[in-house]
């Protein structure tokens, strides 16, 4: 299957939902909804030293909500961005239907994240944000952070 740009609606009724690796996707809450979203994701990697877990998607869709919302004073920061999309081995991919470059599709924002990500370490980003993290997610975090 192709890559597609399409936007689709999903509900409660539809079925699960599967994002093949490597498939270019997005997704944000209807504009004109009276409600909060509530997206149901969860991650099943073998073998992954990068998983996606549940705090980076808390941290993820929680800050760019942020971003996206004019009465939040938060901006796109492009090393927390990077720093985030590193540790979960993720990336913005240039060039969607390209598919004639090939794997510099990934590689080119991959080397460009990584360069970001190191910045933004030695300036003392982290990848898991506190702000968006509830506290007893957070005390594990630190905990583990200790232990490494």
């Amino acid at each position: 299957m192709d890559y597609a740009l399409s936007d689709q609606t999903w509900t409660p009724q539809d079925p699960i939902q599967t994002i093949i690796p490597y498939r270019p996707h997005r997704f944000w809450p209807c504009p004109s909804a009276t409600e909060d979203s509530t997206i149901l994701i969860w991650a099943h990697p073998s073998n992954a030293e990068s998983a996606m877990d549940g705090l980076f998607f808390m941290n993820l869709l929680r800050w760019i909500s942020d971003v996206k919302d004019p009465a939040v004073d938060v901006g796109i920061d492009i090393f927390q961005l990077s720093l985030l999309e590193e540790v979960s081995a993720t990336t913005l991919i240039w060039f969607p239907k390209a598919n004639w470059l090939g794997s510099l599709r990934w590689m080119m924002p991959f080397a460009l994240e990584r360069s970001f990500a190191a910045v933004g370490k030695m300036l003392g980003y982290e990848a898991v944000m506190e702000k968006y993290t509830l506290p007893e997610d957070w005390a594990k975090y630190q905990e583990g952070k200790k232990q490494k």
